[in-house]
């Protein structure tokens, strides 16, 4: 029988440490520096249409603790310069977000299956 003792104790157990999280951030962002450093020319052929959805505000980049958020305007400058077809939206939290996609991805779908639906 498990006790609420055990409870948090299990509970601190499965939660990473500051410096765990700090460091998957800092893995995140060097994947997010590979991605954008590579010739990804192939993407625009394949997706006509895609989406970046960001979970916070744009002000949140500067505020970031482990990554320089000038840094990444910077790259977010870039994919958007790049990939002018490629959208960058600023959701406030993930709720927006996910209704914001659910929206874009209903859109896309409606549009490639009836591609001229004001046509007579």
């Amino acid at each position: 029988m498990r006790t609420a003792r055990t409870e948090r104790k299990a509970d601190r157990l499965s939660r990473p440490t500051a410096e765990e999280a700090a460091r998957g951030v800092e893995a995140r962002a060097q994947d997010i520096r590979r991605t954008l450093a590579t010739d990804t020319r192939s993407l625009r052929a394949e997706l006509p249409l895609a989406a970046v959805v960001i979970e916070a505000r744009y002000s949140a980049l500067c505020k970031l603790e482990h990554v320089d958020g000038n840094w990444l305007a910077d790259q977010l400058a870039r994919l958007e310069v790049r990939y002018p077809q490629v959208h960058l939206v600023f959701a406030d939290s993930r709720r927006y977000a996910e209704d914001w996609t659910y929206r874009f991805l209903t859109t896309a779908l409606a549009e490639a299956t009836d591609p001229s639906p004001n046509s007579d």
